[in-house]
């Protein structure tokens, strides 16, 4: 009788170890992953999220299986750069990528955001030439199949100004920039402190560069939203208007650079005095 009960437990021990997992135990390892990272318990969330790859990998091939597996490739990959596994976390990347496309096609918005993730995991590893490659496909299917207001459009001109500013190619890094700032007005509105950054940085750019007139317009600009929306005493807004000084004096306007650095001494002045008087 006893080795009965033993053949029993040993059959249905082997069953459970070689069951399919369900999609709800699935669901529920991707869960830990996504609770674990936010925790910042790196190690046991990218351990458990190949816990789940594992688990999937045993379960029937299926359109939901798969975007669960995507998703769960690009949460390894995010968490395999966050932990400086660069080699890792390409190839997560690359896995998302080739599920997107199987499941949705080539043109597809989830295809494109994919290749976007595997482009910023290169270019944090300096494979830029791989990783604009890679922004440029995105870009092209980004750009036949949704309107210009899409916000992976405007994150692929973003890391695509991002990568050429560090190579130096200063030619299409304005060309991206200028784009991306066009698209961001149209869908935030100019009056965004997001489109107030890029204006900034651009400004830089170009003075940079030696496009003082181009410059000046997006600082004027910057300066007119911070005015706007901080307060002419905000630190943010004096950093603005000392951007703005040293593009007139770059411009040749020594007179009105002078006004502005005044200005802002007079302003760093009263709000010293403020201070001490409480």
């Amino acid at each position: 009788m006893g080795w009965m009960l033993g053949l029993v437990f040993v059959c249905f021990s082997q069953r459970q170890i070689g069951s399919n997992p369900t999609q709800e135990e699935l669901s529920d390892l991707t869960r830990q992953t996504v609770f674990l990272r936010s925790a910042g318990r790196f190690d046991q969330a990218l351990e458990t999220a190949k816990k789940a790859l594992a688990s999937a990998n045993r379960m029937p091939r299926d359109a939901s299986k798969l975007e669960a597996v995507s998703y769960l490739h690009t949460l390894a990959g995010i968490i395999s750069d966050e932990r400086g596994i660069g080699v890792e976390a390409e190839l997560h990347f690359l896995k998302a990528v080739d599920l997107q496309k199987e499941i949705l096609g080539h043109s597809s918005e989830s295809h494109a955001g994919a290749l976007i993730n595997l482009a910023t995991s290169r270019m944090i590893r300096g494979r830029n030439d791989l990783a604009e490659g890679n922004l440029v496909d995105a870009l092209e299917i980004l750009s036949e199949n949704y309107p210009e207001s899409h916000p992976l459009r405007i994150s692929c001109h973003g890391r695509l100004t991002s990568l050429y500013m560090a190579e130096g190619r200063n030619g299409l890094a304005i060309h991206h920039g200028k784009l991306m700032l066009g698209l961001l007005r149209a869908s935030t509105g100019k009056g965004s402190l997001q489109v107030v950054g890029l204006e900034n940085t651009l400004a830089n750019f170009l003075l940079a560069e030696g496009k003082v007139e181009e410059a000046r317009s997006l600082a004027q600009s910057a300066l007119s939203t911070l005015e706007a929306k901080l307060g002419k005493t905000h630190p943010a807004t004096l950093k603005q208007l000392e951007l703005l000084a040293k593009i007139l004096l770059a411009e040749g306007d020594g007179e009105s650079a002078a006004k502005i650095f005044d200005r802002i001494e007079n302003t760093i002045d009263s709000m010293e005095a403020l201070a001490k008087a409480y």
